[in-house]
């Protein structure tokens, strides 16, 4: 008897060796996932249109060439400085709609006022009023952050941060990836026999 038990002991001890270290059978093989571009989990704008204008821009001031201009209704587009500028932005084409006919350091409401650069987005809620009060709540726009202003900064984008002012429309944006599935769903579904549950009406 004792011969045995110490016989099942030591074909359960082999089966379980076995069991552990996967020695019988095939591997099941995944599926490797892809690491996501890191473009796609930044916390910068979708879009960073004024960037490369704001780079451009910091070394010279405005006014050092309008000073001794007179302006014009119309684009000046043979200027170095303007060559990149696109006007499509529904019925504004000339540039004193937004800047300020005297000061081209500021930009310029409809009733004249004066508007900081820093402020562009008071500017943009005069005619689009549904979309800033959007952005003011938070739904409209980009945040970063923290939702707790307790926990920590909250950084609001603004238009400008996302939108080129001058062509305001989002040119056409790669999608990111799709989830990945932690099972192997697709080999799943191959083995489903669709038919039989039809015949059942379940």
């Amino acid at each position: 008897m004792k011969v045995n038990w110490l016989l099942l002991v030591l074909v359960f001890l082999l089966l379980s060796v076995s069991f552990v270290f996967d020695l019988w059978g095939e591997k099941e093989r995944r599926e490797e996932i892809p690491l996501v571009d890191s473009s796609f989990i930044s916390k910068d704008a979708v879009a960073q249109p004024m960037l490369e204008a704001r780079t451009k821009m910091t070394k010279m001031n405005c006014d050092s060439c309008h000073a001794n201009i007179v302006p014009g209704n119309k684009l000046k587009t043979s200027e170095p400085m303007h060559a990149d500028i696109v006007m499509e932005h529904g019925k504004n084409k000339t540039c004193i709609t937004c800047h300020s006919r005297t000061h081209r350091e500021k930009l310029r409401s409809w009733n004249g006022q004066e508007v900081p650069f820093s402020k562009s987005e008071v500017l943009c809620g005069k005619c689009h009023g549904t979309k800033f009060r959007d952005w003011e709540k938070g739904v409209h726009g980009r945040l970063n952050g923290h939702w707790d202003k307790s926990r920590g900064e909250q950084v609001r984008l603004t238009c400008v941060a996302c939108h080129n002012p001058h062509s305001p429309k989002f040119k056409p944006l790669e999608p990111a990836p799709g989830p990945h599935h932690i099972h192997e769903l697709r080999e799943f579904l191959k083995t489903v026999n669709h038919s039989k549950k039809a015949s059942t009406g379940h």
